[in-house]
């Protein structure tokens, strides 16, 4: 089989390195040495992700809730963002296409999980107020919470209100709006049952619950999450679930209270739509922000004013890649071309291909290419050559690894399973395999990495390579990382490196000097905090020239993550005995 061929891209974008303690190596003792052929010291870790798969900036984050607002008085919109974890994240933008993170404006905001956050000023002080709701299996999931900001808006300083608005059931989802008119703003709340809750504020901060009208007295689905905003008499209100629909309402104040006026609209069909209205293009129009469950972000921008229908923009939060959640990486030129393979927590395969458009991700995605090819649970995949047409192989949450030949040709594929080629191939769960020739006679072996933190490797008994596969019970065995291993090789001029991901999102490094692989020769070295990701890390390395790796890493949530191991030129190297920060 042909082997995986490497490039490194130049570009990149620097990064602070700090040491990590490596842990237990299944109750080892662990030699934390330089690895082979390198100085101590030379080397840096950079993290080239912005340019290489998220110019935009804004994470992947699944059941993604966003406020806007311009938090720090600089005269443009910031986006407030609510995770899984429970807290917010700030992110600013000149140009409302790249985002830059804030991690610490919101220090001290967060409790629960699943946060919702909105804005609007609630005891009538004219500064508005964070609100955020609270879900997940805390034992605060349900309750709306308010933080004042006590310092200033670029530094800013939140107090928790001492009790919560109120408590509706589960996951609370609010949006700050005056939906009865009347010059206080009010709340709408949604629930994980799918009901709203309707809060009117006295103007001084007491709010009450309302009786909904009869057009919002029902489920709207699974986590109902509302967004609302007033304009002069008329409120819009749009209300996602985990339908993958969004129903839309006018709210006008009528002879015997609230009048609720449906109207249609129609979005491509997502699961667990969190909608917003926002003007981030113009400040005279309204347009709409659709957040889903798998961390996407589509924008509309309104046909006219007063007119309630909006066109999608196709390059605002599009310039990143979203493979899906538990996302493992893999990269091939099998057939001559490059692509990056991604597999997905679904056992969906998708198939990228390189683009050099300025502001765009460096690949984009060849939708139809793995037609054919899923798998149950989870999925890791390898595309590679065999006796001159593709295969790949694909590894699964039942520690199977399938396998599917091409039999079209590179621009249509076809692929038919092809069963006897890992026939015995099977590791305990979460099979993460990688082809890789660890004694260098010409032939790959495949190594799998499974669930608990072992690595099994399977040799060819063919002298052809390929199948049959045998265990190689001597090789490897050492070595078991914290559980969900996903290994990935790449070699050096004198060294032998292996990569290996695991479930709480660090990434492991061993070495092994030239011609040792095969006999187990593998020693664990120390890798950089930084180079890590939000759990499940599945790493795939490439070694480029003058001894630079890239090392491209999937997370849990989705993000797709490059890190580029850089040599400074000789002229730029610092003495052997210097410290480099």
């Amino acid at each position: 089989m042909a082997g995986l061929a490497v490039s490194a891209d130049p570009r990149y974008f620097p990064a602070g390195s700090a040491a990590q303690s490596p842990g237990d190596n299944a109750g080892q003792d662990i030699s934390l040495a330089t690895p082979p052929g390198v100085p101590d010291g030379e080397a840096v870790w950079r993290d080239c992700t912005a340019v290489t798969f998220n110019p935009c900036g804004l994470p992947v984050l699944p059941f993604l809730k966003l406020a806007c607002a311009d938090m720090d008085g600089d005269g443009r919109t910031d986006l407030i963002a609510g995770g899984k974890d429970g807290r917010l994240t700030l992110f600013r933008s000149i140009d409302g296409i790249a985002w830059q993170a804030d991690p610490d404006y919101f220090a001290g905001v967060g409790e629960g999980a699943f946060a919702a956050p909105t804005l609007g000023d609630l005891d009538g002080d004219g500064a508005a107020e964070l609100i955020v709701g609270t879900g997940g299996f805390s034992s605060r999931s349900g309750q709306v919470l308010v933080y004042t900001n006590t310092g200033t808006r670029t530094a800013p300083r939140w107090e928790r209100w001492p009790d919560p608005v109120i408590d509706v059931g589960d996951d609370a989802a609010p949006a700050a709006v005056d939906y009865n008119l009347d010059g206080h703003c009010d709340l709408i709340v949604g629930n994980s049952t799918g009901h709203l809750t309707m809060l009117a504020n006295d103007g001084r901060g007491r709010l009450a619950p309302e009786a909904l009208p009869l057009a919002l007295r029902r489920s709207f689905g699974m986590y109902a999450t509302p967004g609302a905003i007033r304009l002069d008499r008329v409120v819009l209100l749009a209300v996602g679930s985990s339908v993958g629909k969004i129903a839309y309402f006018q709210l006008k104040r009528g002879a015997h209270g609230l009048a609720v006026q449906p109207f249609a609209i129609t979005h491509p069909r997502r699961d667990f739509y969190a909608p917003l209205f926002v003007s981030l293009r113009q400040p005279d129009r309204l347009d709409l922000l659709l957040a889903d469950g798998d961390g996407g972000v589509q924008y509309f921008e309104q046909k006219a004013p007063g007119v309630w229908a909006w066109t999608r923009n196709l390059q605002l939060f599009q310039n990143r890649l979203l493979p899906g959640p538990v996302c493992t990486p893999t990269r091939s030129r099998a057939g001559g071309r490059p692509r990056l393979v991604v597999g997905n927590m679904d056992g969906e395969v998708r198939a990228y291909e390189a683009r050099t458009e300025a502001g765009n991700p460096s690949w984009h995605e060849w939708a139809s290419y793995f037609l054919g090819v899923k798998v149950s649970g989870f999925a890791r995949a390898v595309l590679t050559e065999w006796e001159g047409k593709e295969v790949v192989l694909v590894g699964q949450g039942n520690g199977d690894v399938a396998a599917w030949r091409n039999t079209g040709t590179a621009k249509t594929a076809r692929w038919v399973a092809w069963p006897a080629f890992t026939a015995g191939v099977r590791v305990k769960g979460h099979s993460a395999p990688c082809l890789f020739d660890l004694d260098g006679d010409g032939r790959e072996e495949l190594i799998v990495g499974a669930a608990d933190g072992r690595l099994v490797v399977y040799r060819s008994q063919s002298p052809r390579g390929g199948p049959p596969w045998g265990v190689a019970s001597d090789c490897l065995g050492e070595i078991r990382v914290g559980g969900y291993a996903a290994p990935s090789f790449v070699r050096l001029a004198d060294a032998v490196w292996l990569f290996v991901g695991q479930h709480d999102g660090r990434i492991r490094l061993f070495a092994a000097p030239a011609g040792g692989a095969a006999a187990g020769g593998f020693k664990e070295t120390v890798m950089p905090d930084h180079v890590r990701v939000k759990g499940f890390a599945s790493p795939w390395a490439e070694a480029g020239a003058d001894g630079d790796v890239d090392l491209y890493v999937g997370d849990y949530d989705g993000n797709l993550r490059h890190f580029q191991r850089r040599l400074p030129s000789p002229e730029m190297r610092r003495p052997p005995d210097a410290h480099v920060e």
